[in-house]
């Protein structure tokens, strides 16, 4: 049995929504590779802590590059270049991540902007490379920003076991509006809209997995929620979930999971979010006037049995098995 190493190189120390994607992927790609009769070695090495200033992230680079050597490397965009070079006159597999991409932003920022360019670059010309995207709509976007051949975009997009979260869901709703993830990335509107709704006496917070007190503000509280389980109790009991985000958006887990949770999410036209929203039958109003509609409404909803099926965990290995790998 030949042995085969697949590594799994993270960015931060922090269990985002990113790092449960490319995590859940990194254990799959182990189950691809042994199924094929593979002898596997899986190692994940995760920074301690966020590398700010050009001494600290050189050294980061530098260990990455070091240890970059395996059969498979799963990286995200944020680290992936001495993993590129690492393995660029070898035949190694090296799968780079971009869960969405700020243009906008990086139009503030030449130096982040530069170096996504090379990665792009990196990844067009070796055919060894390939880009994991999300969602459709970030296959179709980086094809036409970078040129990469579409075979090597892959999309690899959140998978859930539904059964995970049926057992929260409740018929029972409260009258709660559930305003998404606590982020410096929000956009303004969500606080004017958490003023309306609570005028007309809806109860709003965000959650947060960050261990802090609880906050709360006029028209708002933000709610640390000390496990998963008190999560998932809180966003089902809830009769909306708004995610209204200032950046273009990935396929953001707070959204799929309340979906699952049995509640419908509100959201503005937001890149890979609007194609979620669509898939699983929720609500993409034109202006806050609209969305607030909607919340008082309270019409009848159900959940896409489709979209439940589409995004199922037992699809991953039949989604790896068409990449190519």
């Amino acid at each position: 049995m030949k042995n085969f190493c697949i590594k799994y190189l993270s960015d931060g120390p922090k269990n985002t929504g990113g790092y449960y994607h490319e995590s859940f992927w990194f254990e799959q790609l182990q189950d691809y590779y042994a199924a094929k009769g593979f002898n596997i070695t899986a190692i994940e090495e995760r920074a301690k802590d966020y590398h700010k200033g050009f001494i600290k992230r050189f050294k980061w680079f530098w260990h990455l590059f070091k240890i970059a050597k395996a059969d498979v490397v799963l990286v995200p965009g944020r680290c992936a270049m001495p993993v590129l070079l690492r393995n660029f006159f070898s035949k190694r597999k090296v799968m780079v991540v971009f869960h969405s991409l700020n243009s906008k932003g990086l139009r503030k920022n030449r130096v982040l902007s530069f170096y996504y360019s090379v990665i792009f670059k990196l990844v067009r010309i070796k055919s060894n490379y390939s880009l994991v995207v999300v969602a459709q709509y970030w296959k179709a976007f980086f094809y036409d920003k970078t040129r990469i051949p579409i075979e090597r975009i892959l999309l690899l997009p959140n998978l859930f076991d539904p059964t995970d979260y049926i057992h929260f869901q409740t018929k029972n709703k409260q009258k709660n509006i559930h305003l998404g993830m606590w982020s410096t990335k929000l956009d303004k509107s969500i606080y004017e809209i958490a003023s309306h709704l609570s005028h007309k006496g809806y109860y709003c917070f965000f959650t947060t997995p960050d261990d802090i007190m609880s906050l709360g503000s006029y028209g708002y509280d933000i709610i640390y929620c000390k496990t998963q389980n008190e999560y998932k109790e809180r966003v089902a009991n809830a009769l909306f979930t708004l995610t209204i985000s200032a950046i273009p958006e990935g396929w953001p887990r707070v959204a799929h999971e309340s979906f699952l949770l049995g509640t419908p999410v509100i959201a503005f036209n937001n890149a890979g979010l609007s194609e979620l929203i669509y898939e699983a039958n929720g609500y993409i109003p034109k202006n806050t006037i609209e969305l607030l509609e909607i919340i008082d409404s309270l019409e009848d909803w159900e959940l896409s049995g489709r979209f439940v099926q589409k995004f199922h965990i037992n699809q991953a290995q039949k989604i790896l098995a068409t990449c190519g790998l």
